[in-house]
């Protein structure tokens, strides 16, 4: 009589319990590959946020160095400039100079004279921005031990740059020897690159001049400010201007005069 494979555990063609636990058992380990195409576009997206972020720090840090390394030669600049015209002296003598623009409006030649000398601009150059009237000031001390005195005639100039940037170099030259035996040449130091010009305007108490003669009668040897205007060239190829840079530096030291103190006393004056 045959086995009744429901009843009899032996019997023929019944699953032993070894083999049944084994089918019934969950699979273990690896992926599918859904869920590794699902963590590759999570990783994609997390990759480009953060490359998205680093590149705009980047960008930002280059940006910062620029911006710093293009303003610290022109504080600089400005820094010389200001201590120069602050120590500004009185011309007279042998030694002070006077104040010129050598600026005739009238005269039809003035725009091609650019220097009349080694050290000093020409109208032509004033006029055109190129360079700034000669002066002479207090602040040209080397050391304690230069063969020179503190006093020495400075002006400001541009020049074309020789490595093919934007806009002109600005160099200061100063004459140290005011007593030469022969003509000298100026030592020009390096300020900045990149200026388009360069401009001085003089206050004479009640308005800005563009000009200025310490030997004209009807003004005082010095003017009482002067404004340098500076502007500098576009660093890109969209020609968008920057705003001038412009540096007023009060004059403190004046010459002293004998005017008439009261109009209807002219016999009374004023101690010098």
């Amino acid at each position: 009589m045959p086995r009744d494979p429901s009843i009899d555990p032996h019997a023929p063609g019944r699953p032993t319990p070894a083999a049944t636990a084994k089918r019934a058992a969950p699979p273990t380990g690896g992926f599918t590959l859904l869920e590794l195409l699902l963590a590759a576009a999570v990783f994609a997206v997390v990759l480009l946020a953060v490359h998205g972020v680093f590149y705009g720090a980047l960008r930002l840090q280059q940006k910062t160095v620029g911006t710093l390394e293009r303003s610290l030669p022109l504080q600089r600049a400005l820094a010389i400039v200001k201590r120069d015209l602050a120590g500004i002296v009185v011309p007279g003598g042998t030694f002070f100079g006077q104040l010129q623009t050598a600026y005739d409006s009238a005269s039809t030649n003035a725009t091609n004279l650019l220097y009349q000398s080694a050290s000093i601009p020409g109208p032509g150059a004033i006029l055109q921005g190129l360079a700034t009237p000669a002066f002479y000031t207090a602040s040209s001390l080397i050391s304690d031990t230069a063969p020179w005195g503190e006093v020495g005639k400075v002006y400001y100039h541009l020049v074309d740059p020789t490595n093919h940037s934007l806009g002109k170099d600005l160099f200061r030259s100063v004459t140290r020897n005011l007593l030469p035996l022969i003509q000298e040449e100026p030592e020009d130091q390096w300020l900045m690159s990149g200026v388009d010009y360069v401009f001085f305007s003089f206050y004479d108490g009640t308005q800005w001049l563009e000009s200025w003669d310490s030997e004209d009668t009807t003004t005082p040897p010095l003017p009482e400010a002067i404004r340098v205007h500076l502007q500098l060239a576009s660093q890109d190829s969209q020609d968008n201007v920057p705003e001038p840079v412009e540096l007023i530096v009060p004059i403190l030291v004046q010459a002293a005069t004998n005017q008439s103190v009261s109009a209807s006393d002219p016999t009374q004056e004023a101690s010098p």
